[in-house]
């Protein structure tokens, strides 16, 4: 028996070795580095963003920057909540519009007044702007943003763009690109809990996470069944902060409109439809209203949406909205 166990497992062995090897020579399921809570400190790179004890980072408040995309350089003004803001003085309105997201929601690569944020706000008729997105930012952290924000502000709406990227940012506690720390979660019996240190792996599994193209390629296969069925851990943790912004909707009385920003490649997400679907969720679906990528929508060299995409994902969200009247806004 003893020996019939000996077989069996160096069999197993040799068969992860095999594959390990199989993958390394085909030079698929390359490693991707995904960081725990204190690994690393924080080096912010320039003097535009700063730490954040809640959501990671946040925009300087009370600042002003140029980021040259595409050969035009676009100015970034930011108020003293650290959203951004345009060059005039803020538009007062009786109701207000709020926007939660990435990059793309904070409008990247356009103007103030360009941005499909603005341009919902003004489409729609005497809303104020409040735009709480930041470059960078993942699920979770649109999540505490928005918290953050719902716990002094009551908006008339609040709009959450979801881009693709934004599921991945949430299982890493470091962003390079920023050189910054942000909250990192666990989920236990179904509840969200934020990570300390001492939930880092031990040095074993931490060489395995980062070494090994087995593991990589688990961890792929994990995100496709997830992105795909809504299988796994990595749409199980995503999908409890679209719950989740979704209840601090409903605690606070707040309206919540998801918008889907396709990447590049303008790949339909089923398992976010699904979900938003049968959660009976608010939820504009730029892919279903338009199958095909827009011409022109993405800069050349750079991922981000092109002043006409925003255009039209403001003419396109707004139609959305006052079609369905009361049913998103109420009275």
């Amino acid at each position: 028996m003893r020996r019939k166990f000996l077989l069996l497992l160096l069999t197993l062995v040799a068969g992860l070795l095999i594959g390990e090897f199989g993958l390394r020579v085909s030079g698929l399921a390359r490693p991707v580095m995904r960081a725990y809570v204190g690994e690393f400190e924080n080096r912010p790179l320039g003097q535009d963003f700063v730490a954040d004890p809640v959501t990671g980072w946040r925009p300087r408040a009370d600042h002003e920057f140029r980021w040259n995309l595409d050969g035009r350089e676009i100015p970034y003004r930011i108020d003293a909540r650290g959203r951004r803001i345009g060059s005039a003085e803020p538009a007062r309105g009786p109701r207000t519009l709020m926007v939660a997201g990435d990059s793309f929601s904070f409008g990247v690569g356009v103007l103030y007044e360009e941005s499909f944020a603005r341009r919902i706000a003004d489409r729609l008729g005497g809303f104020e702007l409040q735009n709480i997105s930041a470059p960078g930012y993942g699920l979770d952290q649109i999540w505490l943003s928005i918290r953050e924000a719902l716990r002094e502000e009551r908006p008339d709406l609040l709009l959450v763009g979801l881009y693709p990227n934004d599921f991945d940012r949430s299982l890493t506690a470091y962003r390079e690109l920023e050189r910054l720390n942000k909250p990192l979660f666990l989920l236990e019996g179904g509840a969200l809990r934020r990570q300390t240190p001492g939930d880092r792996p031990g040095a074993l599994a931490l060489w395995l996470e980062r070494s090994s193209r087995l593991v990589a390629g688990y961890r792929s296969a994990d995100r496709r069944l997830g992105w795909t069925f809504g299988l796994g851990h990595w749409w199980n943790l995503n999908r409890s902060f679209l719950e989740a912004i979704q209840e601090e909707g409903r605690r606070r009385g707040v309206p919540v409109v998801f918008v889907y920003l396709p990447s590049k490649r303008w790949e339909r997400f089923p398992a976010l439809e699904r979900e938003l679907q049968e959660s009976g969720a608010h939820f504009v679906n730029l892919i279903e209203l338009n199958p095909e990528r827009p011409e022109g929508a993405f800069f050349e060299d750079d991922p981000h949406m092109t002043a006409s995409a925003h255009a039209l994902i403001g003419e396109q969200v707004a139609d959305w909205i006052l079609e369905r009247g009361p049913d998103v806004l109420p009275e």
